[in-house]
């Protein structure tokens, strides 16, 4: 039974997170900053409050009160972003947060009482309340972008005037037993590479930008990378992906045969990476940077950007449907598609910069 609860559940909040990313999706970067009046919230704001939200809830969400003591809610109602892609990047760590939590919890997990702010919860209940929580605010993020968007708004159910066309294509197939989110969810959750493309450069852009203004990038704590070890792990791994895509196909397809399966999504992707972590997964040598890399953090930064720059080049050499169509050897999670190793990339920007910024302290 908890099964079933839980798998409906996590289905329901990937679908609220469809709705809220397919608004955004739709919106000229300077519109998520708009405010309908003083009294009201940008889309910006919500997505704050929502990432802030989550990240209080999920974390340590068995052991530790819903309400972290670090948490400053009445900053989430401040807009303190400059662009579009910081607001993407925070709801991305909200969300993650949420999931990899939630992946966790099993059925004997059922008879713990969890507490939010002293007052004791079922799991249940604790489930409900942030399933209820965040699709109120979702309703708000869709509501105020049809208002931007007005006649330009493209509809995220059955467009005005298409519900008995709607119907008739739904009766005239066979019935399903699967999720009523599950096509939706799984149709909006594959990235375009146009996304994947921007998604890397702006994770890539925000790490160098963390790494060059930290202190002492050459100096290691321990066993852990300094952040300019860091900086030239990213490097390699950049480095070897675009000289893999550069590969001929022919070849790829010889050495590491056809995909089995249909690429994950990048939840699915990162949360399979973040269980590899925890098993204690670590780089294997191939991707171990310098102990002392050559050159100042600026030529590091430097080195990266035109690996990145190769990459994504070299990347528009491959069609939509070939990211599907052809795998890629990853350490840790064996053969994957080339879709899901540009999805790894992503995500392993965005984890080494989080690694940089709390050695770092920040």
């Amino acid at each position: 039974m908890h099964t079933t609860y839980l798998v409906s559940t996590k289905k329901q909040f990937e679908y609220y997170k469809m709705l809220g990313e397919k608004t955004i999706a739709q919106l000229p970067d300077d519109k998520i900053f708009w405010q309908y009046n003083n009294a009201s919230n940008s889309i910006a704001v919500i997505v704050k409050h929502l990432s802030g939200n989550m990240l209080s809830r999920w974390t340590d969400f068995l052991n530790a009160d819903g309400e972290k003591e670090w948490r400053n809610r009445d900053k989430e109602f401040e807009n303190d972003f400059k662009t579009k892609d910081e607001i993407i990047l925070m709801w991305d760590d909200g969300w993650n947060c949420l999931f990899n939590a939630f992946n966790a919890l099993k059925d004997e997990d059922f008879s713990k009482i969890i507490y939010i702010r002293n007052h004791a919860h079922s799991i249940t209940d604790a489930i409900n309340r942030q399933l209820a929580h965040y699709s109120y605010h979702i309703g708000q993020i869709v509501f105020i972008g049809k208002m931007i968007c007005n006649g330009e708004w493209m509809s995220l159910s059955i467009p005005k005037g298409n519900s008995k066309t709607f119907n008739k294509e739904k009766f005239s197939s066979e019935k399903n037993n699967g999720h009523y989110t599950d096509e939706e969810i799984r149709k909006h959750n594959n990235m375009k590479k146009s996304e994947i493309i921007s998604r890397l450069k702006t994770a890539h852009s925000t790490f160098c930008e963390s790494a060059f203004q930290l202190p002492n990038p050459t100096f290691a704590i321990g066993e852990k990378w300094s952040v300019s070890q860091n900086v030239d792990h990213i490097n390699i791994s950049l480095k070897r992906l675009g000289a893999f895509l550069g590969l001929p196909k022919s070849d790829i397809r010889k050495l590491y045969g056809t995909p089995e399966s249909a690429s994950m999504t990048y939840n699915e992707l990162t949360n399979i990476y973040l269980q590899a972590i925890s098993n204690g997964t670590k780089a294997t040598a191939p991707f171990i940077p310098e102990l002392n890399p050559d050159g100042n953090i600026e030529s590091l930064i430097s080195q990266g950007k035109n690996w990145l720059e190769v990459l994504t080049s070299t990347l528009q050499n491959w069609s939509e449907e070939e990211l599907d169509l052809y795998n890629c050897p990853h350490p840790a999670l064996g053969l994957i598609t080339i879709r899901e190793i540009l999805y790894f990339t992503i995500y392993h920007v965005q984890h080494h910069d989080k690694i940089i910024k709390k050695n770092a302290g920040k």
